[in-house]
């Protein structure tokens, strides 16, 4: 679990506890890398989406290919 009322917050708090993450989710700005998916509940999510205590925050990687 981890705090935060805004998407950006909660990478935030997820970078600070999971020091190995840190850089590969948010860039230098604090913004979501280009090659990173975040989903609120299973909605797309950006760094302003609001995020509730019991809502789900899924971060994956973009896969391309082909």
């Amino acid at each position: 679990t981890f705090e935060g009322g805004t998407v950006v917050e909660v990478l935030r708090s997820l970078e600070r506890t999971h020091t190995a993450v840190a850089g590969w989710v948010l860039d230098e700005h604090g913004r979501i890398r280009p090659h990173v998916n975040v989903f609120v509940n299973g909605d797309h999510g950006r760094e302003e989406t609001p995020v509730a205590p019991d809502d789900r925050v899924h971060v994956l990687p973009s896969i391309t290919g082909g």
